[in-house]
């Protein structure tokens, strides 16, 4: 029996949250919305304990140190935080050509101070990024995952060409925390940026920076409450980094999330079965162009050929499905797709969806328009 309605816009923000989730969201709301570690009460040393707990099964979780978790309310604040707090004039930047608006409009905007970047070939990548180094290039930023078409990109060979030649490496992992394992250390990552209402299951309002060695600049300057009679910003991290009220509801639900990823270690294995399911079933329709393939994570985009991607999403719509049409914020994707004129109908899975919710969507897409069976 399927439940309405289906829900396959999981890259965008999973949805439903595990229990333990809404309900560690709900006790807190109830029980103790204090400022964390501002006061000299109970209660705010209480929150002040819940906000280090998360940091330490996050640090464990991902591969660095506890001090080097940086709370955020979304991934892209983590990106621009890094980006701007990380380089300045001269510098130079290399990321791929599958990269999210929130990389590539903050890297435009340093261009005004004087940092440039280039565009490596997703489809050969490591030989693109070895190309493109130059003597001033500080820093190689490729995301883990597309968003458009889960396509996975190598993170530790590319951490490793950065480094041979002196170079940081850092990676959007929006699409790929919590679909696919990624420990910092072992990986070499000396930056990661995520959401943390996607594959981490959290609610809105957080995200991620974590970092190994050395902290960007602050983005943001005030209150941090430590150091309080001194006007300069603290230089100790995490709190350097941490102007401002954290959101307290929202890094408990991200440390939540992480636990049910723990205690359900299959669900990568079981989405990447959903993946390979929808692929299948959907090469068995005629006029059905795929931009993705049965290694792709969490993802599966496609098009329906004559059919604009907002067409057939607003179709899907109206039969109780939500999946996500047009751009998806990603100008270079979809310029290396070729689909800048119709973007693409993006269907995205978590580990609540189900084989026959996968099927119904196949259903209804045979009477699209009629749409034939392939041969």
């Amino acid at each position: 029996m399927i439940d309405f309605p289906v829900y396959f816009d999981n890259a965008a923000s999973t949805f439903p949250k595990p229990e333990n989730v809404l309900s560690a969201v709900n006790r807190n709301l109830r029980s103790n919305t204090s400022n964390p570690g501002r006061s000299g009460h109970s209660l705010s040393f209480e929150a002040a304990e819940r906000i280090f707990e998360a940091r330490e099964v996050i640090s464990e979780y991902f591969g660095c140190e506890p001090e080097n978790v940086i709370f955020t309310k979304n991934a892209t604040e983590s990106i621009n935080l890094l980006l701007f707090g990380l380089l300045s004039k001269g510098d130079h930047v290399i990321v791929s050509d599958m990269e999210h608006n929130s990389v590539t409009r903050p890297l435009t905007a340093l261009s005004s101070r004087g940092v440039t970047f280039d565009i490596a070939d997703s489809n050969d990548i490591e030989a693109s990024v070895k190309a493109l180094i130059r003597p001033e290039t500080r820093l190689i930023f490729p995301t883990a995952v597309s968003n458009v078409t889960g396509k996975v990109l190598p993170l530790r060979p590319l951490a490793q060409i950065a480094h041979k030649n002196g170079i940081l490496f850092g990676t959007d992992a929006s699409q790929a925390a919590g679909h696919i394992p990624i420990d910092m250390k072992n990986a070499e990552i000396d930056y990661l940026c995520t959401s943390g209402h996607k594959g981490l299951f959290g609610i809105q309002g957080s995200g991620l920076l974590l970092f190994r060695k050395t902290p960007p600049s602050p983005l943001l300057y005030g209150g941090t409450g430590t150091e309080s009679l001194n006007l300069l910003q603290p230089e100790i991290v995490p709190e350097a980094l941490e102007s401002g009220t954290v959101a307290t509801p929202a890094i408990i639900s991200l440390c939540e999330g992480i636990r049910f990823l723990r205690r359900n270690p299959n669900n990568s294995f079981y989405e990447k079965s959903l993946v390979r399911h929808a692929i299948n079933e959907l090469k068995k329709l005629k006029n059905i162009t795929l931009y993705s393939s049965a290694d792709s994570v969490g993802t599966v985009a496609f098009n329906v050929q004559g059919s604009h991607s907002e067409e057939v999403t607003s179709y899907l719509s109206s039969k109780g499905i939500c999946v996500r049409g047009g751009f998806h914020c990603s100008a270079l994707a979809h310029k290396k797709l070729g689909t800048t004129e119709s973007g693409v109908v993006r269907v995205s899975f978590s580990p609540f969806n189900t084989v026959e919710e996968v099927d119904y969507m196949i259903k209804c897409l045979k009477i699209y328009k009629k749409l034939p069976l392939g041969t």
